[in-house]
């Protein structure tokens, strides 16, 4: 039993650490770096997300 209990303690941080990532990316998103860049911004809306993506093309439409 004591070595499952270590075990679990380490899938729990992988998810923590899988969630954090997400929100960073997310910021970088909106920052209007990306859009004068037009390869930038496509790289980054594939990577975001289609959220990104749909975001963008409602303002470029």
């Amino acid at each position: 039993k004591v070595v499952v209990v270590p075990d679990s303690v380490s899938v729990p941080q992988a998810v923590s650490v899988a969630t954090v990532p997400q929100t960073v990316y997310v910021a970088p998103a909106p920052a209007p770096a990306y859009r004068p860049h037009p390869y930038v911004r496509h790289l980054a809306s594939v990577g975001e997300g289609m959220v990104i993506e749909h975001q963008i093309d409602d303002h470029h439409h």
